[in-house]
């Protein structure tokens, strides 16, 4: 009997033992602070009140998890801080790789994180993944068309096979249609798409969502309108009524503790990453608030760990003196600005008088009229925020438009212009002045300080300029019908490097895609610095940026491109590097051991702040601390190294002892050991060993195999009308996708240990837009972006 009882006894010590450890905390012992908060966050409140009774189905409309909040709630599977060089932290994911040649990327959890819904704790598996992937790629259309299928591998892993595609395209030479250029290029992935799927918050667990997912698993992506009502589809998962948080990020909100002006969370304790939190940090509050009054009373109270939030001077100075916690510092935004000039419009549509403007361009003078924060932008046009980092035969082609009003004047004469008595420059051809407006919103009083400049300028040099301050709503109205000379812009180029680097062109500037009045689908001559004349394509050498692993010919191809492209053309004129004020506590946190020593002051109404930024070499600079990452979430401002453990108790709590004085250290040096080890340095292993391939010098024509190859005695400047011109005997040129092998897709289910494999033969053909217009009409160019 008794050996029975011991028998018993010791089973059941092994059942106990087989339970995952955090199954057995009381969840109540874990939230004992429930009013101390020492750590807080600030959100834009979610619009109209708080429902009664509200629904946590991530694909909700109306949600409150949405901005900051979701990121504390969901995990992006990997954290990418895209800032220049692209450093790759793992996050809800552990590690990936990606075979170039076969065209598919593999994904791997850690395997000991947790779904947790305020009551049960629910293992996170590839079923999961599987299940995200899905659901977004075949009921709401996203990742087309690139994705070809997501295959579950393990327990813990995930295959995203992406599709091979074959790009050719035939485009007339844009002021010469009798001369034609054949461009092709074979993708064996969609680039683009690696990083976006890389950056998700996986949000659906399979227990809840996984119907879906099936229901669609075996319908090719292609025939999913046609087998279902898709809008009935989608409004089904919608409309799912899930009743309380399901998180696998590092907090769990409480429902019971959400008002309009706050919600309050709870470390989560099935995150993994709760280990590295400091004692400050269990227990979080999320204010929702945009009103710079709230703001400034949050900020003294200090609890916010770091916030980006644009205060005031006045209420900057006014936080640094009084808070007892927090001090306010000017931080590099990774943001340039800038104008974009309507390039189809008279006389803006003449290459030299876009060249002239940029020469009459002082643009030191226009960053520093703005009172703090703007430095000016001292690097070449090329729809990059630097060139560092091109190679040297992309570098040496570059032309140089920095201020130089004798070279403004001879280009404006060579296009026809003449300047008269009175001191202004007139069409000897029409007798019109030389007459442009620049465009810009009436609530950003930056730009219109910066552009009221810059009009300034132009005037003094005979320029007829004037500034037009508009609503919103106006802006973006006129800027889609094309209805503007210049508009002034927050977000004018890529600021994040090769990684995003084809961020500085069509997916930045959407309505360039409309090719009837763009005609950026067809052919450009364009004539380098070293005098070789080449011909390229804009929208092929677009989207072959957007294909090509960075670092690969293809994509030195595409970049080289495009750089020398924006560069000759002028099609934006960049103006300053952007700071803002940014607070951090540094009582509770060793943000002035982690920020180190100034770069500079900035001194603002008399009252000088520390200034971080920009970085002016291949490093993970300390401003990046507080920088957000690909896709939004973490690294989000600051927080990930909180989850991290870099961001922890000061061992001097001084506030006094701000800004440090030290060195910066190296961030990744202070990660612990597992993340270390996952993390990759995107620029270092991808794109910086193909620098010793490439050529050091461009063939005549690096893309395009010509039909008929003209020989200009100049090189022509093409200087399209506003009404768009029909080619005769256009044609159109698809491109197709092919899948001609059998896909597999492998199913483990997770009650069992039986692995069913499905196999699925499809084929897919896709319609690449390349410029040519049939009858006048034009083959629009459409890249689907999440």
């Amino acid at each position: 009997m008794f050996a029975k009882v011991l028998l018993g006894i010791l089973i059941g010590l092994l059942g106990l033992s087989l339970i995952p450890p955090i199954q057995a905390l009381k969840v109540k012992e874990l939230w004992v602070r429930a009013e101390d908060f020492q750590l807080s966050a600030i959100d834009h409140p979610r619009s109209g009140t708080i429902p009664a009774t509200i629904n946590w189905n991530p694909f909700a409309s109306g949600g409150i998890l949405g901005g900051a909040a979701r990121g504390f709630c969901h995990n992006n599977l990997f954290a990418i801080l895209d800032a220049e060089e692209g450093i790759i932290f793992p996050f809800l994911a552990r590690s990936f790789s990606v075979n170039l040649k076969e065209g598919y990327m593999d994904i791997v959890l850690w395997g000991d994180e947790y779904w947790f819904n305020g009551e049960r704790f629910v293992p996170i598996v590839a079923k999961d993944l599987w299940t995200y992937f899905i659901i977004q790629w075949k009921i709401f259309r996203n990742f087309i068309p690139w994705l070809k299928d997501v295959l579950v591998i393990n327990d813990t892993a995930i295959r995203i096979v992406f599709n091979s595609t074959t790009y050719i395209a035939q485009a007339p030479l844009i002021n010469d249609p009798s001369k034609s250029f054949k461009y092709e290029f074979k993708s064996s992935l969609w680039y683009y798409g690696v990083p976006t799927i890389l950056s998700q918050a996986v949000t659906t667990p399979y227990e809840i969502f996984g119907k879906y997912a099936e229901k669609v698993a075996d319908v090719p992506v292609g025939e999913i309108p046609k087998v279902f009502d898709l809008t009935s589809l989608q409004n089904e998962v919608r409309n799912l009524f899930i009743d309380k948080p399901w998180c696998n990020g590092v907090y769990w909100p409480d429902p019971t503790k959400i008002t309009p002006a706050q919600i309050v969370w709870y470390v989560n304790p099935g995150s993994r990453w709760k280990k590295y939190l400091p004692s400050a940090a269990d227990q979080l509050i999320i204010h929702l608030t945009a009103a710079e009054a709230q703001m400034v009373e949050i900020f003294l109270k200090g609890s916010i760990l770091t916030s980006g939030y644009q205060l005031s001077p006045f209420s900057a100075i006014t936080v640094d003196q009084q808070s007892t916690k927090t001090r306010i510092a000017y931080v590099y935004e990774y943001r340039v600005t800038g104008m974009w000039i309507n390039f189809m419009r008279y006389p803006l549509n003449i290459t030299e008088v876009r060249q002239a403007l940029a020469l009459l361009t002082n643009v030191t003078a226009a960053a520093l009229a703005y009172p703090a924060g703007y430095m000016p932008f001292k690097d070449y046009i090329t729809g990059q925020s630097s060139s560092e980092w091109f190679a040297d035969w992309i570098k040496n082609n570059l032309y140089d438009w920095s201020y130089n009003p004798q070279k403004a004047y001879q280009l404006l004469e060579k296009a026809g212009f003449k300047r008269g008595s009175d001191g202004k420059w007139y069409d000897t051809k029409t007798g019109q002045p030389l007459k442009v407006s620049i465009l810009v919103r009436s609530d950003y009083p930056d730009l219109v300080t910066i552009c009221n400049n810059v009009v300034d300028q132009w005037k003094q040099h005979g320029i007829d300029a004037a500034l037009e301050a508009v609503t919103s709503a106006v802006l973006s109205q006129r800027r889609d019908a094309w209805d503007f000379d210049i508009t002034g812009e927050l977000y004018l180029v890529n600021t994040k490097g090769p990684m995003k680097a084809f961020d500085g062109y069509f997916t930045r500037y959407g309505y360039l895609t409309n090719y009837a009045y763009t005609k950026l689908n067809f052919t450009w001559s364009l004539p380098l610095k070293n005098g070789t004349l080449i011909y390229i394509n804009p929208s092929f050498e677009n989207a072959k940026l957007q294909a090509a692993f960075p670092g690969t010919k293809g994509w030195w191809e595409a970049l080289s491109s495009m750089v020398w492209f924006w560069n000759y053309y002028v099609l934006n004129i960049p103006i300053s590097y952007v700071s803002r004020t940014r607070s951090f506590n540094i009582i509770d946190y060793n943000w002035a051991e982690i920020l180190g020593k100034p770069d500079s002051w900035i001194e603002v109404q008399g009252y000088k702040f520390p200034y971080y930024g920009p970085p002016t070499k291949w490093t993970l600079h300390r401003a990046l601390i507080s920088e957000g990452g690909w896709g939004g979430g973490p690294p989000s401002s600051g927080y990930s190294w909180l989850f991290y453990g870099v961001l922890k108790k000061p061992s001097k709590p001084d506030r006094n002892a701000w800004p440090g004085t030290n060195d910066p250290p190296d961030l990744i040096s202070l990660l612990p050991s597992e993340v270390r080890k996952y993390t990759v340095n995107f620029y270092e292993v991808f794109v910086k060993p193909a620098l010793a391939e490439l050529p050091v010098t461009p063939t005549t024509t690096p893309t395009t195999t010509p039909v008929t190859t003209p020989k200009p005695t100049t090189p022509p400047s093409p200087t399209p009308t506003t009404t768009p011109t029909i080619i005769p005997g256009a044609q159109l040129v698809t491109v197709t996708t092919t899948v001609v092998s059998t896909i597999e897709r492998t199913t483990l289910m997770l009650s069992t240990t039986t692995t069913e494999v499905k196999k699925v033969d499809w084929t897919w053909t896709i319609v690449l837009p390349i410029v040519l217009f049939i009858v006048g009409l034009p083959v629009g160019f459409v890249i689907k972006k999440k």
